[in-house]
C-alpha cells in the first residue's frame, strides 16, 4: 500500500506562514522512532513498507545497532528519511486535519531537501527511499574526504586555506560558523594549518566530502541514476539547497537536488527567502542527533530567535508540540 502524506484531494488549502524544514546527515540515533513504531500505526506502516522496499535489515538498525553501522553514510541517509517521514506521519495521524492544509513551503539540510520532496509530491515515498539509499552508496564511493566545523576564522585565512589546500566551504550555518569540506589529505593539511594559527576546528564524524568539489568525481553517476526516476512539480514551493532557489517544477527541483552535492549549503540564505515569502514558524520533523531539541530548529533559533522552530521527534513531542498557525 503506497505511503500517503498528506490527502489525495487536489486542492488543499494552505498555511501562509509555516513551513516544514528536515534534517540531514548527523540526525540519526539508535532507537530513533521506536516509541513511534511500537504507539502509532500510522508510523509503523511506513517503517514496515521501508522495509519491503529496501529490507528489514537495514531498516532494523534504527532500533538495534550494536556495530555501529547505523552510522555509515550508506545506512544513515535513507534511515533519517524513513524515520523522519515516519515522524511526520504520525504528527499527522495525531492532528488530522493537517493532513488537508499543506505547509506554505518546505526544504531540508543537505539529505534533506530528498525527505522534502517526497512530502511535497515531487516523488513517490519508494522512490524517495530508493534514492535515499542510492545518494548514500554514490557519496560513499567518492574519494575519502573529511568535513570539519569552524568558527570565528578571519576572512584573510580562509581565503589562504582554500586556495591553498584546494577545499571548500561545505555548509555556511551563520555569520561566524562554517563546514569545510574536502580531500581527506587536503582537510588533514588544512587542520592542521588551523591549530598552528590557534584558530578551533571540530572535525565532523563523516567520511565523505559533502557539498564539495569531491563530489564532482561521482555526481555524474548520480544524475544518471536520478533519469529512472519521475520528479514531478511540487504541491506546495521547494526552497532548493543549491542557491537556495524557490521551486515548484520538476526537472528544475531535480537539477537543483543534483547540483548540491557540489555547492555550499548556505543555510542563513535559505531561512532568508523562506523569510521573504512571509514564513514565521519552522517545524521540523526528524531526530535530533547529538543536539539539544533538533539540528534545523535549533539552528533557525540561533540565527533569529523572534523566529518560531521546533522539533518534533518522538510520541511526546508529537502530543506537547501542536501546531497553531
Amino acid at each position: 500500500m503506497p505511503v500517503e502524506i498528506f490527502s489525495a484531494e487536489k486542492e488543499l488549502s494552505r498555511m501562509a506562514k509555516v513551513a516544514y524544514v528536515f534534517p540531514g546527515q548527523g540526525a540519526q540515533t539508535v532507537e530513533m522512532v521506536r516509541d513511534l513504531y511500537d504507539n502509532i500505526s500510522a508510523s509503523r506502516e511506513v517503517i514496515d513498507a521501508a522495509k519491503d522496499i529496501i529490507g528489514e535489515d537495514l531498516v532494523n538498525l534504527m532500533f538495534d545497532d550494536p556495530t555501529g553501522e547505523l552510522n555509515k553514510t550508506k545506512n544513515a541517509q535513507p534511515l533519517i528519511l524513513i524515520a523522519s517521514l515516519a515522524i511526520l506521519v504520525g504528527y499527522l495521524d495525531h492532528y488530522p486535519t493537517l493532513r488537508k492544509i499543506l505547509p506554505r513551503l518546505v526544504f531540508g539540510h543537505s539529505l534533506g531537501e530528498l525527505i522534502a520532496l517526497v512530502v511535497a509530491g515531487v516523488l513517490s515515498f519508494e522512490d524517495g527511499v530508493k534514492i535515499a539509499k542510492i545518494r548514500g552508496e554514490v557519496m560513499t564511493s567518492a574519494p575519502p574526504g573529511r568535513m570539519a566545523a569552524v568558527r570565528n576564522i578571519p576572512q584573510d585565512k580562509l581565503n589562504y586555506i582554500l586556495s591553498a589546500f584546494q577545499i571548500d566551504i561545505g555548509v555556511i550555518n551563520s555569520d561566524t560558523q562554517i563546514v569545510l569540506s574536502g580531500e581527506e589529505k587536503a582537510m588533514d593539511q588544512a587542520l592542521t594549518y588551523l591549530t598552528s594559527q590557534n584558530i578551533k576546528a571540530r572535525p565532523l564524524p563523516i567520511s565523505i566530502a559533502s557539498h564539495s568539489r569531491v563530489m564532482q568525481a561521482v555526481q555524474p553517476q548520480f544524475a544518471s541514476v536520478l533519469d529512472a526516476f519521475p520528479f514531478h512539480n511540487s504541491r506546495t514551493p521547494v526552497i532548493s539547497v543549491f542557491e537556495a532557489q524557490i521551486l515548484e517544477e520538476g526537472s528544475a527541483i531535480k537539477t537543483a537536488f543534483i547540483e548540491q552535492m557540489t555547492h555550499t549549503l548556505d543555510f542563513p540564505l535559505m531561512l532568508s527567502t523562506a523569510r521573504q515569502l512571509g514564513v514565521d514558524t519552522f517545524v521540523e520533523f526528524g531526530p535530533k542527533g547529538l543536539s539539544r531539541d533538533g539540528i534545523v530548529s535549533g539552528n533557525i533559533q540561533a540565527l533569529d530567535p523572534s523566529l518560531t522552530a521546533f522539533n518534533i521527534r518522538d510520541l511526546l513531542t508529537i502530543k506537547e508540540r501542536p501546531l497553531s498557525f
